[in-house]
C-alpha cells in the first residue's frame, strides 16, 4: 500500500448507534482505541442516507487522522484479525485499489459466549471490570407474575381515513407504473442481517486429514467436520495452543458424540477448558496482539527473523522430548492417578529396553492414538523391540 493508491468502502449493514456503544465498551479494550477511530473514519465516509460506497486516497485518510501510514495499516491489520473488516484488493486496467468491507461488531450476548474474545477481555481489563461490563449488557428481569394485558392498539384503530382504494393498486395502473418505475430507478440494498462473519486463523492450520485419520472407528464420518466444527477445533488449536494430535486426544472422548454420531461443540469446548485449567492451576489462557510484527507493504515478503519456526511436528517432538512418561500419561488421564499396570510398562521401556524418555512417550501416544486410549503391553513390546534395533533416539 502506498499513499497514492485509492480504496472504496462498503457495509455489510447499517451500524447503530448502540453497537458504536459495542465498539467502545467491547472490542476497544482489545484492540486499542485507534483501530476503532478507523472503523469509525471509514464509516462515516459512506453516504450515510443510503449507505452507498465511499472512495478516497490512502493520503487522504493520513491527513485525516494525522498518522503515518504504517500505523494506518496496523489497525487495519487489527480490525481484520478481530472480524470487524474484510479487505479485498481489486486490479483493474493494471491498476490496484482497495476495497474495505465493514462489519457490525457482535451483539453482548455472541461477544460474551465466544471464548476467545471474552478471555481476551478478561485479560486486557480484569475481573471487577469484566463483571461490571457483563452487568452492564446483562438482560433485565421482567416482571413476573403480574398480570399483563396487551393493550397495543391494532393498524385500523389507529389509521381509520383509508379508504378500499387506497389501499389497493391495481395492476397497470397509473400508481402502479409510477411505483416500478421508481423501483428500477433507485434500488434499494436489503441490508439483512445474513450469517455472522467467521473469525479467520491464517497461522493455525489443523489437519483435518489428519484428525479424521486418528478417529476411533466408529465415529469416522464424512459429515463429521461441518464448517462449524471446524471453525470450533480451529478456535480452540490457537486459543489453548493446541496440535493436532492434542485434539485428536478429545475427538477420542466419546462424551462430545451426540446420539446420531455427531460433535456437540459446547461439550467439546467444556471439555478442553476444564482440561487447560485443571493443568495450568485453573488459569484463563492469555491472548495478546503482537505488538513485534512489524507492518509491511503487502507485496507477499514476510518479516526476515533470525529464529527458525518450527513445524507443529517439531514443537510436538520437543514438548515430547521435555516431559517424563508418567506425566505424559497423566496428561492423557486428565491428571488421574497412574494405573500400577501402566507403570510397568513405562519401567520397561526405560530400564529393561533402555529407550530414552522422549522416545517412550512417542511410543506410547503412538499407541494410544491408534488404539483407542489402550496401552497393550504386547504390541508395546514389539514395536520398542524393533525401535530398539533401529538405535532410535
Amino acid at each position: 500500500v502506498v499513499p497514492n493508491d485509492r480504496y472504496i468502502v462498503g457495509i455489510h449493514r447499517p451500524v447503530s448507534g448502540v453497537e458504536i456503544g459495542y465498539l467502545i465498551h467491547l472490542y476497544q479494550p482489545l484492540i486499542g482505541p485507534f483501530p476503532i477511530l478507523l472503523y469509525q473514519t471509514l464509516y462515516h465516509q459512506l453516504t450515510l442516507s443510503n449507505f452507498s460506497s465511499a472512495d478516497g486516497l490512502h493520503r487522504g485518510l493520513m491527513v485525516n487522522m494525522a498518522q503515518p501510514l504504517d500505523v494506518i495499516l496496523k489497525a487495519r491489520y487489527q480490525l481484520e484479525a478481530i472480524g470487524l473488516l474484510d479487505t479485498y484488493r481489486i486490479e483493474k486496467d493494471g491498476d490496484y485499489f482497495f476495497e474495505y468491507h465493514l462489519y457490525p461488531p457482535y451483539s453482548p450476548d455472541v461477544f460474551f459466549r465466544d471464548d476467545t474474545l471474552s478471555i481476551m477481555l478478561l485479560n486486557r481489563v480484569g475481573k471487577q471490570h469484566y463483571r461490571n461490563l457483563r452487568r452492564k449488557y446483562s438482560t433485565r428481569v421482567s416482571l413476573q407474575g403480574e398480570k399483563r394485558e396487551k393493550i397495543t392498539r391494532a393498524f385500523d384503530e389507529v389509521f381509520y381515513h383509508l379508504s378500499p382504494s387506497e389501499m389497493r393498486i391495481e395492476p397497470g395502473s397509473e400508481t402502479d407504473v409510477f411505483l416500478q418505475e421508481v423501483e428500477r430507478e433507485n434500488p434499494l440494498d436489503s441490508f439483512q442481517e445474513g450469517e455472522e462473519k467467521q473469525r479467520e486463523y491464517q497461522q493455525t492450520a489443523v489437519d483435518f486429514e489428519l484428525l479424521e485419520a486418528l478417529l476411533p472407528r466408529s465415529k469416522k464420518n464424512e459429515q463429521l467436520f461441518t464448517e462449524e466444527i471446524k471453525q470450533v477445533l480451529q478456535e480452540l488449536a490457537f486459543l489453548y495452543n493446541l496440535d493436532d494430535q492434542q485434539l485428536a486426544r478429545f475427538l477420542h472422548e466419546y462424551t462430545i458424540y451426540r446420539a446420531d454420531n455427531t460433535i456437540d461443540p459446547m461439550i467439546l469446548k467444556r471439555n478442553v477448558k476444564d482440561w487447560y485449567r485443571h493443568v495450568n492451576g485453573g488459569q484463563a489462557p492469555r491472548i495478546d496482539v503482537k505488538e513485534s510484527e512489524k507492518v509491511r507493504v503487502e507485496t507477499g515478503e514476510k518479516v526476515g527473523s533470525k529464529n527458525k519456526i518450527l513445524t507443529r511436528e517439531e514443537e510436538q517432538n520437543r514438548w515430547l522430548s521435555s516431559i517424563s512418561p508418567f506425566k505424559l500419561l497423566s496428561i492423557y488421564q486428565n491428571g488421574a492417578k497412574i494405573s500400577s499396570a501402566d507403570q510397568t510398562i513405562v519401567e520397561e521401556l526405560l530400564e529393561s529396553y533402555q529407550l530414552d524418555p522422549g522416545v517412550v512417550n512417542v511410543l506410547l501416544e503412538y499407541v494410544m492414538l491408534t488404539q483407542d486410549k489402550k496401552l497393550p503391553p504386547q504390541l508395546i513390546y514389539k514395536i520398542a523391540s524393533h525401535w530398539k534395533r533401529l538405535n532410535i533416539r
